[in-house]
């Protein structure tokens, strides 16, 4: 049996940010352990600066209501042949494969950024390893107009993971 040699796309990671990061001390408990996890996604394609942007929302839960919550983005630029190969009648096609990398990489960056500002008080919080695979379910088309085209997408977890 012939093993399927996946393909290699170029890319960059060119920029991190964090876009909004907050806590919410009237809403921990610290009795209770773990914490809903909702994750939302936004893939925005800026065609005049030719980046490619994966930004997570991630907002960690106590009954409902939000402890410590993280807006943050990956800013990559595609290697320009194959942006070129991608794109047709002025429309981008991004594939799941890459975008799912992408999502991992921003998830991953998350993590550190959530490590790295919590405060005192949220020492145990810790953002779990996430299964992201089936975020997204197939290939995104952006048309692009030189200016912002963006692809939403929310999801929901429940965890014990966060504080021991």
């Amino acid at each position: 049996m012939k093993s399927k040699k996946a393909d290699k796309i170029s890319f960059q990671l060119v920029s991190i940010t964090t876009d909004e990061f907050a806590t919410f001390k009237e809403n921990f408990d610290p009795v209770k352990t773990g914490f809903e996890i909702n994750l939302g996604l936004d893939i925005r394609v800026n065609d005049e600066q030719k980046i490619v942007g994966m930004f997570t929302r991630i907002i960690f839960e106590q009954k409902s209501k939000p402890v410590l919550l993280l807006k943050s983005g990956c800013h990559f630029q595609l290697d320009p042949s194959f942006r070129e190969s991608q794109t047709t009648d002025r429309t981008l096609n991004l594939p799941v494969d890459l975008l799912t990398h992408f999502l991992v990489i921003a998830v991953g960056t998350a993590r550190g950024i959530v490590h790295a500002k919590k405060p005192a008080w949220l020492s145990d919080i810790l953002l779990p390893t996430l299964n992201v695979s089936t975020m997204i379910k197939e290939d995104i088309r952006f048309k692009l107009f030189g200016e912002e085209e963006e692809y939403l997408l929310e999801t929901k977890k429940n965890t014990k993971s966060g504080l021991n």
